[in-house]
């Protein structure tokens, strides 16, 4: 029982309640709560879903059908037997998105306060201060980028391995946190970045370690280990490279021009920066001692990696060629909240030690920072309070009676600092989940029976869906494949094809260098929005839709079955034999037809095509061109006839070898090449039966790819690249006919060795035995959560954030929600009605929090000494020792 009593009173029993705090409409509402699906959510969640089913179905596989025509398995950000995956398989996904957001919380608020307190030697009560900012940072944020978030744990972790002194259970623990770490992450997005400033922060912040050299000996094998683990799909995503969609433009004017642009990108940004108040108020400390000169450097690092390859930044044409450009560099961005939290928290430290408060003038500029350069209302008040709860924080750690700050009564301090804490979460919800397309679980998931049964119907012959002014992951969260969809990798030649289907949306000649250029996303019916970020699931056209938007005879050859869209397709209903209106399932409480109601219901047109080509058919001709442009122009001008009649090769493909006997020109009036059915489909093989009366090819509407082998009646034949994108077989003989079309990547999979030795390697941590300071209970006890300065009157906290969330919700409603009067689809009801529990939530656990260690605030100092390794001008005086 003590033990327990223990646990509830530790800061990770703080950080866990916080987690419920942030996620309070989520808890409350379950499916029916609205979330931010910008990214994270539209493009990898359906697919965890696929990929599980996938998996449990058919064991390990190597090709993926799903994305766009098909992609290798492990050519994406993570392996199909992911952890997310295989918890899809069988969790709903609004439980597998709600369980991470609180992962996420947790996760990174508890890593941030013990990167602070145990590895850089801040005082606890800060620490707890900087593990709120970053969480809160984080909790509008993609949970994708695993590594950022939980980068300060991962950091943890070693360095505690690394000094010893744990006992078995905790050495254990920490090798299996790494390797879960490791498996939900994604090594794209990590290891540009997550290695370098590991070691960085190891060599600056604790140089003069007696374990130093084990320490870096445990980075280089921890990443090494990492590395291991992704082996595998780093490798089929290098050899995936030369047939992937994007390229990478580059406008250069002059090195001069170049330098001056990268200027004002690296200016724009610091300007542009929520957090630039904060670095104003607390730059007179950054720059006043080596080692917060050093935490500065790393502030700004990451905004300058971003400026340098930034899409738009010409001096990237100093890289061109290089793989660099292929790495999306311009993520750095995201470890820019990590960085500037160090930075900020560390200068906070240095202030409460020295009693001092900001000095007028730099409160004065910060002042500035924040009413010009936000813009608007809501981006003034997102600037203003997160200055308020750092200068609010600090007040609250310096002793009474001790400047400006001083005169104000405990209970005033803490009321302010739940204000603009409360203020801060809200505001920034407000405005991530009002700019990126933020939508109920139970909008999507679960809402049209109808698609559920067009599912079951793709179960038994393979077929796909086209959406028209409706997000793909509607269809995609049923396990539809779909014609277009957003994400990071697609198949060139699959885009070329696509071009060619929606050509006729592609107008003028800047829509056409858009669509080649622009890499976020292929959709069918997006081609006026530009944007990267698209803030709803729908789209109002601004003209009704017509079947002469599309290429109608390419769409059916590849495929397409389902037509699904918002509105009627003028036209569409003579090339199909089912248009069915599916309402969508509303909330159960609201009136039907209410605005609530319409913030949940998501009604869909639904057309069956009567013409469309099954997965693999046969064409009785082929014609061969000079490049896969020249077949482009071809396919635009093709009838459904001559598209069910000939297949268009090109010479750009190496497997057209000379001597290939294929069939002739297409003959008006010929008898049908024979017929063919699919028998049995599995992610990496198709076996095609039937009987052909002369020579034909079967055209399979599959991406190409070298992987792909085929055997005719039990001997090899060749794979062509049919019409820019597909995969062509020759069938020479007459007669009955078995075709095996199977894809296999022999080096791919003899890499998953590398995955096992490092899951060893990681796991081998739990063996790791050597000394260190501490021993081993000092390192395993659970630490108590710390007061933050003087204990506030009951409630004040309490009071503060019911004072935030009314001035919130009374201000969002006078120029938010009564302004837009149902003009958008945005969910500004729901936000209306959830965003004050979030910051009554946050008022009552600070409440909680400073109650859980009363007593001497000035014993609440780290437990372990700070670093030395620093260059600190201070000396002695910055020690734990000295603070005690």
């Amino acid at each position: 029982m003590s033990r327990l009593k223990e646990t509830l009173k530790s800061t990770d029993a703080a950080f866990f309640t916080l987690a419920l705090a942030l996620c309070v409409d989520q808890l409350l509402l379950g499916r029916f709560a609205a979330v931010s699906f910008f990214d994270t959510i539209e493009i990898h969640f359906p697919h965890y879903q696929t990929l599980g089913r996938l998996l449990f179905e058919n064991g390990l596989f190597s090709w993926y059908p799903n994305v766009c025509g098909g992609v290798p398995a492990f050519a994406g950000q993570h392996p199909p037997y992911a952890l997310p995956s295989l918890l899809a398989s069988f969790l709903p996904l609004w439980t597998l998105s709600l369980i991470w957001n609180l992962l996420r919380v947790v996760v990174s608020g508890y890593g941030m306060y013990r990167l602070l307190t145990d590895f850089l030697g801040v005082d606890r009560r800060v620490a707890v201060l900087g593990g709120l900012f970053f969480c809160l940072a984080w909790q509008v944020s993609l949970v994708l980028f695993v590594l950022t978030y939980a980068f300060p744990l991962f950091c943890v972790w070693t360095f505690e391995l690394a000094r010893g002194g744990l006992d078995p259970r905790g050495r254990w623990l920490r090798a299996a946190g790494l390797l879960l770490l490791s498996f939900i992450s994604y090594p794209v997005l990590t290891l540009p970045y997550s290695p370098m400033l590991h070691l960085l922060l190891v060599l600056l912040f604790r140089r003069d370690d007696p374990f130093l050299r084990r320490h870096v000996a445990l980075v280089f094998l921890v990443w090494t280990a990492y590395v291991l683990l992704f082996v595998p799909n780093i490798l089929s995503l290098y050899q995936y490279i030369p047939f992937i969609h994007r390229i990478y433009p580059i406008h250069f004017e002059g090195v001069l021009p170049a330098l001056a642009q990268l200027g004002r990108l690296l200016a724009g940004s610091l300007a542009g920066n929520d957090y630039l108040p904060i670095l104003i108020v607390a730059l007179p400390c950054l720059v006043s001692t080596r080692r917060l000169r050093i935490a500065l450097a790393l502030m700004l690092a990451p905004i300058l990696i971003f400026c340098i390859f930034t899409p738009e930044a010409q001096v990237r044409h100093f890289f061109q060629g290089s793989f660099l450009l292929k790495m999306d560099l311009s993520n750095a961005r995201t470890y820019a909240s990590i960085t500037l939290v160090l930075g900020f928290f560390l200068a906070l430290d240095e202030m409460r030690r020295r009693s001092a408060f900001p000095k007028a003038p730099w409160l004065v500029l910060a002042a500035a920072a924040v009413a010009l350069g936000g813009g608007s209302a809501d981006k003034v008040l997102l600037r203003l309070f997160p200055l308020g709860a750092y200068l609010a924080g600090l007040a609250v750690l310096l002793p009474e009676g001790r400047g400006l700050a001083g005169r104000l009564s405990a209970g005033a301090r803490w009321t302010l600092l739940a204000f603009f804490l409360a203020g801060w979460a809200m505001m920034a919800r407000q405005d991530y989940m009002g700019n990126t397309m933020s939508v109920p679980y139970a909008k999507v998931f679960d809402n049209h029976p109808e698609l559920t049964a067009i599912a079951r119907e793709q179960d038994k012959a393979p077929f796909r869906v086209a959406c028209v002014d409706v997000h793909p992951f509607v269809a995609m969260s049923h396990g539809l494949e779909t014609f277009g969809q957003k994400g990071p990798v697609f198949n060139r030649n699959y885009k070329h094809y696509a071009k060619a289907v929606l050509l006729p949306q592609l107008e003028r000649y800047d829509q056409v260098e858009w669509f080649d250029s622009f890499w976020h996303y292929i959709f069918f019916s997006r081609t006026e929005n530009r944007g990267p970020y698209i803030d709803s699931i729908t789209l109002t056209p601004s003209q009704p839709r017509t079947v002469d938007d599309y290429s109608l005879p390419l769409l059916l050859a590849m495929n397409v079955r389902y037509i699904l869209s918002t509105s009627p397709v003028l036209g569409l209903q003579a090339h199909a034999d089912l248009h069915q209106f599916s309402p969508g399932r509303g909330l159960p409480i609201a009136p039907a037809g209410g605005r609530l109601d319409r913030e949940y219901a998501l009604p869909l047109h639904i057309y069956r095509l009567t013409d469309a080509f099954e997965r693999g058919y046969l064409a009785g001709a082929a014609v061969v061109l000079d490049s896969d442009e020249a077949v482009f122009d071809v396919l635009t001008v093709q009838t459904l006839d001559s598209m069910r009649d000939t297949v268009f090769l090109s010479r750009q493909d190496p497997a057209l070898r000379q001597g290939l006997a294929l069939p002739g020109g297409a003959q008006t009036g010929a008898a049908s090449p024979g017929g063919i059915a699919l028998k049995s489909a599995t992610p990496d093989r198709l076996v095609f039966e039937g009987s052909v009366a002369r020579p034909c090819l079967l055209v399979v509407t599959n991406n190409h790819h070298p992987g792909w082998t085929a055997t005719v009646n039990g001997h090899p034949a060749p794979v062509l690249r049919a019409n820019i994108a597909f995969q062509a077989v020759p069938l020479a003989d007459p007669g009955p006919v078995r075709v095996e079309l199977t894809f296999r990547s022999p080096l791919v999979w003899w890499s998953h060795a590398a995955t096992g030795l490092g899951i060893l390697l990681l796991l081998g941590l739990g063996f790791a035995r050597s000394g260190g300071p501490g021993g081993a209970a000092a390192a395993a006890r659970l630490c108590p959560a710390p007061g933050l300065g003087a204990p506030a009157p009951r409630w004040r906290t309490l009071a503060g954030g019911a004072l935030a969330a009314a001035f919130w919700a009374g201000t969002f409603y006078l120029f938010v929600y009564t302004r837009d009067g149902g003009r958008t689809s945005r969910q500004l009801l729901y936000l209306l009605l959830t965003t004050p529990l979030l910051g009554l939530a946050l008022g009552l656990w600070l409440q909680g929090l400073r109650g859980l260690c009363p007593g001497d605030p000035a014993a609440s100092g780290a437990a372990v000494s700070a670093p030395s390794g620093s260059g600190d001008e201070s000396g002695g005086e910055n020690s734990v020792e000295a603070r005690r």
